[in-house]
């Protein structure tokens, strides 16, 4: 009974851990891509609410580990109860999400193109007169190698110099061929794909360390 409490703890000492680390990169990895999202146009709304869930969940998450310290510390029934329950919810709810992600994220994504398309549109409409549409514009273009919201449009007759791929003596002689819409939710599904692995890990150390903590506390009870 002793050897089955302490490989508990352990597991709830090992993913607590993890868990944190996971949580501190996650904020800081949130928070510079947000910064950089703002300066430009290459993310939909969906990149936007990903990054959100990707700043508040690992929050909370970390929030929450302080109690599996100070249960472990106190070896307090309650705090291992509150946090048991806080991460099988989490666990749970991770998991829907990871399932949910794979099935409907990519009939989700490709749906906003046209409202992407659209949007892009009023965009390069200001292309001229407004200088911060013009430098988020000229971002996208080299960010992702593209050149109008669908396919290439000329702007006053001439390509933007900033989606040229061949340039020559300052004239654009051929300018990317992919639609900034395409290329934006092309990198959007590749970074769909990234958080699913990433969900999948996060979820299963939930659940691990919810049914740990649960372990831990029932040696508790008994003693």
């Amino acid at each position: 009974m002793i050897v089955q409490e302490n490989v508990a703890k352990i597991i709830v000492i090992v993913c607590t851990t993890i868990l944190t680390i996971i949580g501190v990169v996650s904020i800081i990895m949130a928070i510079v891509a947000l910064n950089k999202r703002n300066k430009s146009l290459e993310n939909p709304k969906l990149i936007k609410t990903l990054t959100l869930g990707q700043t508040i969940i690992p929050a909370v998450i970390i929030g929450t580990t302080g109690l599996a310290w100070v249960a472990l510390w106190r070896r307090c029934k309650t705090l291992y109860l509150i946090y048991a329950i806080v991460m099988l919810l989490f666990g749970i709810g991770m998991l829907t999400i990871c399932i949910m992600s794979f099935t409907m994220m990519e009939s989700t994504i490709d749906k906003s193109k046209s409202d992407l398309v659209d949007r892009l549109k009023v965009h390069y409409s200001k292309y001229i007169e407004d200088n911060e549409t013009r430098d988020k514009v000229d971002t996208m273009h080299n960010n992702f190698a593209c050149c109008g919201p669908d396919k290439p449009i000329k702007i006053h007759n001439v390509y933007p110099i900033s989606c040229c791929k061949i340039l020559s003596d300052g004239k654009c002689l051929k300018p990317y061929q992919t639609g900034c819409a395409d290329a934006t939710i092309t990198y959007t599904k590749q970074k769909v794909q990234c958080i699913g692995p990433v969900s999948f890990v996060f979820t299963l150390l939930l659940l691990c360390s919810g049914l740990a903590a649960v372990t831990v506390r029932q040696h508790i009870k008994k003693k």
